[in-house]
């Protein structure tokens, strides 16, 4: 046999297939290797010698081919069978090293201890899930398609299989590797029927899918195999379509794994299309399968547990992976598209930006009228003469590259980080036509052509190598299309790179040692470098192309200049360099070059922009700067020359004139901004100036320069006098117009100037805030008059700690204490107290409030803002506390308009603008985003501007009524929302007024056609004369002309199209008269009222239920905002934790959960006992219960004080004492009887606690300042009492002092400390002193765990998980700490729990999630998946599965019973505010808090479709007309109708304007509303808080009426059987409200029923006709035919639960806080 290679790069040897066990001499174990369990045994069911591997640990007991780790298989078949049975209720795992083509070795992993698909660059992590009863548990070939899963998961190339590794626990016959797929279900005469060899032992007249399962995976690997069949089969055993049959398959069904790919949404992709199977596929039994991530979730195995469906084929149920292939054409996003919601006038109106930072590149267009350049995240536009700017925002990290083009149509910015995100805009608009997302991280460079038909841009690709991608740009302007033309990756170094002027296709780039040309040809990007011969070793800064008129190339230069200050020519054909000039010394780096085709620039780090002649020969100008000149530009022309420079300073010189003209200045890292009394200049202070400048047109007027450093500073209200707090101590009045004219004084010698404030009376006086606490005051001369000390919070964290009233009388003050409040009455040169007050005094909260800023309103009140972000008023004279204005989270500082009458508050780095009333916020904010980084400080002019500090100064304009009046009135017309009145339905009987509305338009509402025709009474129609209308009009239009008069919303008109064609002549001028609902707020009465009995009875008869009983089935969740909430041991076999108030108890073998109930208040930590039979659960107050493990049930209530805080627990070693910590109290329990034996207080709050496992009377807490106490338990008798021991840091080890966050024991009497600095100090118990201490971490240890051979595990507040092995160097009697192995997790560790050996354990983590993590292989593996933050959306589909949306951003599938998620889709940094799945095809759609929608393919696991109908946050979606239309609700009241296939917006319906609407709902059956020929309509409903509305519509047609209108309804649900009944919730008082059946048709209610507290949501079982009800924290379950109430069901939860859906007449599911449960009813007839 020829062992060498075949042409086809197969070893012929391994053909057909390779046994491993017979190659490799398992027998004899020398050519493979087994450790721990491993046993050869005879089966009897396969009739042959198995070999059984068994044990505890999987990673210590395998069977390795080959032996060693240093030797390689090397064999080259593509598909591996494995002959294996799995144990019943164990985990087994198989690791395959594969070895690409591209030099990377990959380890695919196959478990059914694995329940979500896992993979990184070099791990693929496919879960088996297996039967749980023992009968599903069979022998299995499990063929693997290792080419196949490395390309479409990994997108790399197959070469070799190096190693296989089967651990236990698993009954393994054989290995095969082979490069044909072969199937025991073909006909044994076919090629590709399954070897006697690879196959089982096959008793006569016995199927093989009756005795044994077939798993192929992935699923292309049934294509080629089916392909292959086609292919070799002579065509007289070509196979003909089979025929499944009906009924149901006669083998067994084995249960599907579905691995989940989580990714991210921002950016869609477009995956390939993979091969299909054709007509006639291979008839494969489904024995069992895998579905790869982005499977199908609607597959036919899935709905039912070991059944198919009738529907389901006979072939394997191997469904399409989604393909994970870099695409290839580059998927355009458009910024505004045409379906723009609804426009509203912005509150804010960003103005300008003040000064720059530092330019790296700028533009100035041909006739100088413009320039170009970027400031951090924003791009700059300005005005040469007006300084007028235009800015272009969307970016959201520093811009790093910019390029101008297309005639200047076309402007190219790019921003740098890890979202390395290109926007393409009109210039002349400033619209964005397209974003770009391509290269991964550190763009820096990009070059768009003169033509604009080609962009360049130079980045890292995610393997951190230059990548160079080129973009076809023609249509941009057009479509906004960007498609990439070429992309190459190069290991050189490119610093720059410019494209030809003279052609797109010819560049030019240089970097450190080269300069290259290149050139794209053939949809390929080529470079030849240019040979530098003895400058081979420069370092090029910029490269540049000549300008010529010229066309031929002979003519064409390129231009180098280097950082050792030489310029290098090379011309253009020939590639050769021709001339080399030093034209600066070698130590001055050229930073940029231009070159016209008379002269040159250079930009030097000398800060000297020079002209040159073009041969460098003569020096024409110089210009000297004050930093280094590191951007400039040459117009067209060659008349003007723009320089910029590192410090953020831009000029225009005049190359003719030599005038030089300074456009933007240099502002440098400001410290405090303050307007000007005129409001039209603005104070900036940075550390050693105060500079003033123009708001108008942003020049800078004056610089006061300041040897010292600034502290604070104020400006003379009259006078042109600025004075200064300086760090000296010192105060210094500078006089701008004379800056000789200097006062200099000594504020204090106690204390340093950190506020200076001039009053805005007659004779201003100045106030000075010391740090010392002490306020100084000085008279208009600038004499020290007074001194009152322990005025002010001496060490506040602001330094705005006074502030004074606008008529300059009183002086309100953070002080003395950071939680009072201070109001002086300002007399003449006097301080007088008034009062002082406590502000925790009026929060109503345990939490202790500081005091973050005060501010006197324009009338005069006082505003005090807490450091929680609480907002309150209080009268400016007495004190009295007024009222509670807002609560406003992460808030760091508030203001008010000039009036008074808007609310400014900055979050973070947005802006938010609440409309005022009285002190009272009204409706929902205006956000507003400016800033990258958090907004530091912000103030509001006398004149309506307002300027904010964040990474750059920005000033925003406020519109007045006036402008707003101004800004609509160009827009159209008025609306007429809000509305005075409710909008009146109609109904007519013939649907005249029924016409297809017009494509929905930007900023413009189509108006319903029907709101201009006639409605009914009884039937007939009821008109108007014109004399009447006419009244009727004019009368409305007076009464709404003063509230349209300030409405800014979207006109109304009626399109002439629509007004004119759509309806008759004769309705088309008739005004409808509507009819009145009636008030469904009148008083009902307290018993169940029959009302009137619809027409002919009740149509609906469902089945009589006398009671119902509920209980919870399963918990979807876990709470990762506690501590200590997740308890493991392997020896136990079970895992107790936390979600909400329930303490769930789960065992690993039967994966049966057990809901242990009782808590009021959500779990906040738990313990075990040593026995694993006691746990201690604890919610954070005064709450603890002790629960029986093996009964679970509780056996006592621990009585604590009131308001006492339990934050952590602990048993004794042996179990005999249970210890309580919270606050500054620690309690000791005796678990006998569970009495209190012995309390204790601390002088500083306990953060941990914990038993010594060493000796039961002992144990440490550690708190506040670095308290370490070790204490002991005395016990005298019946008499306990505690003792303890305060150890303190050495002093060279606590500067500065650091702060214990968590602690464990260790073997040898050692205690590890973890502190906030992440240091570790190592303590000895028996001496109680510090031994060792070092630094493993830069964060925060917030877990330590000790145990196994000397190791110590540490967890951070960011995620890292590392295990350190401690080492005693006995010769220098120290210890050393070695890192031993590292994960990272995605979220803070919360509770960690793990073996004795340190090998395995759990990890419970801040996002909800409880991680499993092996240190043997180093992996991690989801085990409990939940959600961050509240649920806010929950939809069922029609079989096992439901969809959940959360406000972190992410939305989820899940199964049924399983309880596992299936999909994850994530949005980050946006809220998931609702969710809907399909009903005919397999999507979701989800909507978000920034009033987009987005709709996801389940199937693949992707984005299919994102849209934004909305402005602000959508409330509810949901599909209709077979998820062909998308109906999506917004918090203003809008509903915005779209297309699921397109996007297309095609109606908004404004009706409920003014209100935030709850829910959509749509009827499941369709009404005839006509007496014949029309289309029937399907009825849905919008529904408010307070008002309801039910519509008909036609969705081919996109045809919408409105049926009815309800006052004083809250949530409503449309009848399961009948189309004209729907249920009713009506919103009475917080204490009652009332469940009504109702007839929208005939405006009728039927029944009423009253329900105490409110509704959050209702929902009617389609099966039982059972209603379910929801409302704080509380389920009703009603029986739909009488309204009777059947079951009250508390859940302890005080909030409003705004999810209910009914799986079956069974099983129901509600939402509450951040939980899903599952309830079981049972029901008795």
């Amino acid at each position: 046999v020829d062992f060498k290679m075949a042409a086809n790069g197969r070893s012929l040897w391994e053909f057909p297939y390779v046994n491993l066990f017979k190659q490799f001499g398992i027998s004899k174990w020398s050519k493979c290797c087994k450790a721990g369990d491993v046993q050869q045994v005879m089966d009897q069911e396969v009739r042959g010698t198995v070999y059984k591997v068994s044990g505890s640990v999987p990673a210590g007991n395998y069977i390795q081919f080959p032996g060693s780790t240093s030797q390689s298989l090397s064999l080259k078949g593509q598909y591996v069978y494995f002959l294996l049975k799995p144990v019943t209720s164990k985990y087994f795992m198989i690791h395959l090293e594969v070895a690409t083509e591209e030099g990377i070795l990959v380890r695919v992993s196959v478990s059914n201890l694995f329940k979500e698909f896992k993979s990184t660059g070099t791990w693929l992590q496919f879960p088996f899930v297996q039967g749980k009863l023992k009968k599903n548990v069979k022998w299995t070939i499990f063929v693997l398609d290792l080419k196949s899963s490395i390309s479409d998961y990994l997108s790399k190339t197959f070469a070799y299989l190096k190693s296989v590794k089967v651990c236990a626990n698993v009954l393994i016959k054989n290995i095969f590797t082979s490069h044909s797929l072969y199937s025991p279900f073909e006909d044994p005469k076919m090629p590709n029927y399954l070897p006697k060899e690879l196959s089982f032992f096959l008793p006569k007249n016995t199927s093989f899918g009756d005795r044994y399962k077939f798993i192929v995976f992935p699923q292309s690997a049934v294509s080629q195999l089916d392909l292959s069949l086609h292919a070799s089969c002579p065509p007289s055993q070509k196979r003909a379509p089979i025929q499944t049959p009906s009924k149901a398959l006669p083998w067994p069904v084995g249960e599907v794994a579905v691995p989940v790919i989580v990714q991210q949404t921002s950016i869609p992709s477009l995956p390939p299309s993979g091969p299909s199977l054709p007509p006639g596929g291979p008839s494969l039994p489904p024995g069992g399968s895998f579905l790869p991530p982005g499977g199908s979730l609607n597959d036919p195995s899935l709905q039912t547990d070991g059944q198919l469906n009738d529907s389901s084929s006979s072939s394997v149920q191997v469904l399409d992976p989604p393909s994970v292939k870099p695409c290839k054409q580059i998927v355009v996003i458009r910024e505004n598209p045409t379906n723009v919601p609804e426009h509203i006038d912005p509150l804010l109106v960003l103005s300008r930006v003040v000064g720059c930072e530092q330019v790296d590149q700028l533009f100035v267009t041909s006739k100088q009228s413009e320039i170009v350049y970027s400031s951090q995240g924003v791009v700059v536009a300005m005005e040469t003469v007006s300084r007028q700017q235009r800015l272009f925002l969307g970016h959201t990290d520093r811009i790093s590259a910019l390029s101008l083009g297309c005639e200047e149509k076309v402007l190219v910015s790019g921003q740098m980080g890890s979202q390395a995100v290109i926007r393409i805009w009109d210039f002349l608009s400033g619209e964005c036509l397209a974003v770009l997302k391509v290269h991964h991280s550190g763009l820096h460079c990009l070059s768009l052509s003169k033509c604009g038909t080609v962009l360049c841009g130079v980045g890292l690709s995610k393997h951190n190598r230059n990548m160079i991608v080129l973009w076809n740009t023609s249509q941009v302007l057009v479509n906004g299309a960007a498609t990439v033309i070429a992309k190459c990756h190069v290991d050189v170094d490119v610093e720059k790179m410019k494209m030809a002027d003279f052609d797109p296709s010819r560049l030019a780039s240089c970097g450190s040692k080269n300069i290259r040309i290149w050139r794209v040809k053939g949809g390929n990007l080529r470079s030849s470098p240019v040979d530098l011969k003895s400058h081979h070793n420069l370092h090029f800064s910029d490269v540049t192309f000549q300008y010529s008129y010229y066309g031929d190339l002979e003519n064409r230069f390129i231009f180098a200049c280097s950082r050792s200050g030489c310029v290098i020519e090379v011309h253009y054909q020939t590639m050769a360099m021709r001339r080399v000039w030093q034209v600066v010394p070698s130590d001055v780096p050229l930073q940029c070059l231009r070159v016209h085709e008379d002269f040159a620039v250079t930009g030097s780090g000398d800060g000297i922009l020079r002209i040159w002649t073009l041969d460098f020969s003569k020096l024409v100008l110089e210009v000297q700067f004050s930093s280094s000149v590191t951007a400039t530009d040459i117009t067209q022309d060659g008349l003007a020359i723009l320089a910029g420079t590192d410090k953020g300073s831009i000029g225009l010189l005049n190359a003719v004139s030599k005038e030089y003209s300074s456009l933007v200045n240099a502002i440098g890292s400001v410290k405090i901004i303050r307007f000007g009394t005129s409001a039209k200049v603005l104070y900036v202070g940075c550390q050693h100036s105060v500079s003033i400048w123009s708001t108008t047109s942003g020049e800078l007027i004056q610089e006061v320069l300041i040897q010292q450093g600034l502290l604070a500073f104020s400006s003379h209200p009259r006078l042109p006098l600025i004075a200064c707090g300086l760090e000296s101590g010192e105060v210094w009045v500078f006089n701008t117009e004379n800056t000789a004219d200097t006062i200099k004084y000594r504020a204090l010698m106690e204390g340093k100037p950190v506020q200076l404030e001039y009053s805005l009376a007659e004779e201003p006086h100045l106030y000075v805030a010391l740090s010392d606490g002490a306020v100084a005051l000085y008279d208009a001369h600038h004499s020290l008059i007074k001194v009152v000390k322990g005025v002010t919070a001496a060490r506040h964290s602001r330094d705005e700690l006074l502030v004074l009233s606008q008529e300059g009388h009183r002086m309100a003050v953070i002080g003395p204490q950071v939680t009072n409040v201070s109001i002086f009455e300002l007399l003449r040169g006097d301080i007088q107290k008034v009062v002082c007050f406590d502000v925790s005094e009026f929060t109503n909260s345990k939490v202790l409030f500081t005091v973050k800023q005060v501010l006197f309103a324009p009338n005069g009140h006082l505003m005090v803002l807490t450091n929680k972000g609480v907002l309150l008023l209080f009268h400016p004279l007495s004190g009295e506390f007024l009222s509670k204005i807002h609560f406003i989270e992460n808030c760091c500082q508030v203001n008010l308009t000039p009036k008074g009458d808007y609310l400014i508050c900055a979050v973070n780095h947005i802006i938010k603008i609440w409309p005022l009333e009285e002190f009272t916020v009204k409706g929902k904010p205006q956000v507003f985003i400016g800033h990258q980084r958090d907004i530091s400080k912000m103030a509001v002019s006398s004149k309506g501007q307002l300027v904010t500090l964040g990474e750059y100064v920005v000033i925003w304009d406020l519109p007045n009524k006036e402008t707003s009046l101004l800004l609509s009135s160009k827009k159209g017309n008025f609306s007429s929302f809000p509305r005075r009145h409710i909008p009146k339905p109609e109904m007519p009987n013939e649907m005249l007024a029924f016409s297809t509305q017009t494509p929905y338009k930007p900023f413009e509402d189509v108006s319903r056609s029907w709101e201009n025709s006639p409605s009914i009474l009884n039937g007939d129609f009821t008109t108007t004369s014109e004399k009447d209308r006419n009244t009727s009009l004019s009368s409305s239009s007076s009464e709404d002309e003063e509230e349209e008069s300030v409405v800014t919303t979207s006109t109304t008109d009626v399109p002439p199209e629509v007004s004119s064609k759509s309806m008759p002549a004769a309705d088309a001028d008739s005004h409808s008269q509507y009819l009145e609902p009636k008030d469904a707020t009148e008083p009902l009465q307290e018993a169940i009222n029959v009302l009137d009995p619809p027409p002919g009875g009740y149509p609906y008869q469902p089945t009589a239920i006398d009671s119902v009983n509920m209980e919870i089935s399963s918990v979807f969740g876990y709470t990762g905002q506690a501590k200590n909430n997740v308890l493991w041991q392997p020896h136990f076999g079970f895992m107790v934790y936390s979600c909400g108030n329930i303490v769930l108890f789960e065992e690993f073998s039967s994966k049966v959960q057990s809901h242990l109930t009782g808590h009021h208040q959500p779990v906040y930590t738990m313990a075990l006992n040593f026995s694993g039979d006691c746990l201690a659960s604890a919610s954070k107050e005064s709450e603890v219960f002790l629960w029986n493990l093996r009964t679970k049930k509780p056996v006592a209530s621990l009585s604590l004080p009131k308001h006492t805080n339990t934050e952590c627990m602990s048993f004794s070693r042996d179990d005999r004492f249970l210890l309580t910590s919270g606050g500054c109290m620690l309690h000791v329990w005796e678990t006998g009887a569970y009495s209190l034996l012995c309390s204790a207080e601390t002088k500083l709050t306990i953060l941990d606690s914990k038993w010594n496992p060493f000796c039961a009377n002992r144990f440490t807490t550690i708190g506040r300042d670095s308290l370490l106490l070790f204490w002991t338990l005395c016990e005298d008798g019946r008499k306990f009492t505690l003792k303890s021991v305060e150890s303190i840091l050495p002093k060279e080890l606590a500067r500065p002092c650091p702060e214990y966050t968590s602690h464990a024991y260790g073997t040898g009497e050692l205690l590890y400390v973890g502190t906030d600095r992440g240091e570790i100090s190592v303590w000895s118990v028996n001496e109680q002193k510090c031994l060792y201490q070092w630094k493993c971490h830069s964060e925060a240890v917030s877990h330590l765990l000790a145990g196994g051979d000397c190791l110590l595990m540490t967890a951070t507040e960011q995620g890292s998980i590392t295990v350190w092995k401690i080492c005693t160097d006995h010769m220098m009697n120290a210890l050393t700490a070695v890192c031993q192995a590292k994960i990272s997790l995605e979220s803070k560790v919360v509770a960690m729990c793990f073996d004795d050996l340190l090998e395995m354990g759990l990890a419970g983590t801040s996002n909800g999630s409880i991680v499993y993590v092996n240190w043997t292989n180093q992996s991690s593996i989801p085990l409990i998946s939940g959600h961050s933050d509240v649920v806010s959306g929950l939809k069922v589909s029609k079989s096992t599965k439901f969809v959940t949306s959360c406000l972190d951003g992410t939305a989820s599938l899940w199964k049924l019973p399983e309880m596992e998620r299936l999909a994850l889709f994530s949005t980050p940094n946006n809220k998931c505010t609702c969710v809907d799945i399909g009903t005919m095809s397999p999507l979701m759609v989800c909507g978000y808090s920034d009033g987009s929608v987005h709709i996801f393919a389940m199937k693949k696991v992707c984005l299919k479709l994102k849209m934004k109908p909305h402005n602000t946050q959508v409330t509810s979606v949901i599909f209709a007309s077979n998820d062909d239309v998308i109906l999506s609700s917004s918090a203003v009241g809008s509903v915005a109708i779209s297309s699921s296939a397109t996007g297309t917006c095609l109606i908004v319906l404004n009706d409920h304007k003014g209100h935030s609407i709850k829910s959509l709902l749509l009827s499941s059956m369709r009404i005839q509303v006509t007496s014949s020929g029309s289309q029937p309509l399907t009825p849905w409903l919008i529904s408010c808080e307070g008002c309801l509305s039910v519509w008909g519509s036609r969705w081919k047609e996109n045809a919408h009426r409105m049926l009815d209108w309800q006052n004083g309804t809250s949530v409503a649900a449309f009848h399961p059987e009948d189309p004209d009944l729907m249920y009713l919730a009506t919103s009475g008082d917080s204490l009652s409200s009332h469940l009504c059946l109702y007839n929208y048709r005939q405006q009728k209610r039927v029944l009423s029923s009253p329900v105490p507290g409110s509704a959050g949501a209702l929902a009617v079982s389609p099966s039982s006709g059972m209603i379910g009800w929801t409302g704080q924290g509380i389920i009703h379950l009603f029986e739909g035919n009488t309204l009777t109430k059947l079951v009250t069901m508390t859940t302890k939860y005080n909030s409003i639960s705004s999810c209910i859906q009914w799986l079956n007449e069974h099983k129901l599911l509600t939402s509450h806080n951040n939980l899903v449960i599952l309830w079981k009813l049972h029901l008795e007839s």
